[in-house]
């Protein structure tokens, strides 16, 4: 049914090794989820000595594509593992398994990392509280409702803003549209915004308005990376919106998918404890050296891997929902939105 895209990257270990392990990338070699699969499994490479390890990226689809194939032909035994997005995630939640073609209770995580993003607006905006107060035209752009990009759609919401959304476009295309002027409002990943942006908004042709959030002992916090900026629950209580109304709730659900818990590497459930055990007792060595740190903060600033059974506490934590209400709120607003 699916057509798997040949390898493009490949990461092997000592020619000592006497078994592959596929680690599926739902992206191009280009994309920030490749950045991370490729450096997280060379860092494994090293620790674990009896497995080669090949990165297949499987391009289409906004990363559905890949989660298809590996909920429907991946086997429990460690053999395939997959590197997972924002995009898919909220879309999950969004469509549940049946409508989404994967279910991410097949799914056990090794480690999750976490992200953030920040959102700028072009100069002739000249401010959030100029926005804020005289509520000018914006044009916004991403794949779909049901990916990514469907916070800065809420938000906008949220805000109040008189924001359209057109859809098609992926983080290059966004950036692409944003400096040829067919938008004027954008939203990044810290990786996305280090790479693309920062020189633009050193030149000043673009402002950063705020970030999204950090999340510390379940409270949102400003970026460590970018202290000056407010935080967008903080940005909400700057102009009174309340910040518990259902839709808030909603967003925090969102939030949680595509930059808290953005990306999970998992092994099909049901693989044996030693072959789950023997990866995450490598990604727990590999991933605090220096040689993973360095290139790794470089690109993706202060965002956090966690590895083990917190990063299971987390999945859980993020696909069991206990509010009902803001789900389906949420699931309204995204079937809805085109309307």
């Amino acid at each position: 049914m699916f057509k798997i895209i040949p390898v493009m990257t490949s990461v092997f270990i000592a020619s000592a090794a006497v078994a592959d392990t596929t680690v599926i990338v739902p992206y191009k070699n280009t994309s920030s989820t490749h950045f991370l699969a490729n450096l997280v499994t060379e860092h494994l490479s090293k620790q674990v000595t009896d497995e080669s390890f090949k990165l297949k990226n499987i391009k289409g689809g906004s990363g559905f594509k890949a989660a298809k194939i590996f909920d429907n032909t991946a086997k429990a035994d460690g053999k395939t593992m997959m590197i997972t997005s924002g995009t898919i995630a909220i879309n999950y939640i969004l469509k549940g398994a049946d409508k989404a073609g994967y279910d991410y209770k097949n799914w056990k995580p090794m480690f999750t990392h976490s992200t953030n993003g920040l959102a700028v607006i072009k100069p002739n905006l000249i401010s959030l509280d100029n926005i804020m107060k005289n509520k000018p035209q914006m044009i916004s752009t991403g794949n779909n409702i049901y990916g990514y990009d469907m916070i800065m759609a809420l938000a906008s919401d949220i805000l109040g803003w008189n924001t359209k959304m057109v859809w098609g476009n992926n983080s290059k295309g966004k950036f692409k549209a944003f400096m040829s002027n067919e938008t004027n409002l954008d939203h990044q990943t810290y990786t996305s915004y280090n790479k693309r942006y920062k020189k633009v908004v050193e030149s000043g042709d673009a402002i950063p308005i705020f970030c999204w959030g950090e999340i510390v002992d379940g409270k949102y916090t400003r970026c460590p990376d970018y202290p000056n900026l407010p935080h967008f629950l903080e940005v909400l209580e700057m102009y009174n919106i309340p910040t518990d109304s259902v839709k808030v709730r909603a967003w925090k659900l969102a939030h949680n998918a595509v930059h808290y818990l953005k990306a999970f590497m998992v092994v099909k459930k049901g693989t044996p404890d030693s072959t789950y055990n023997k990866y995450v007792a490598g990604y727990e060595k590999a991933l605090i050296s220096d040689d993973f740190k360095t290139p790794f903060h470089k690109r993706a600033g202060t965002s956090v891997i966690t590895i083990g059974q917190p990063a299971i506490d987390r999945f859980e934590n993020l696909f069991n929902t206990k509010d009902a209400e803001a789900l389906q709120w949420l699931r309204d607003f995204a079937a809805n939105y085109n309307k």
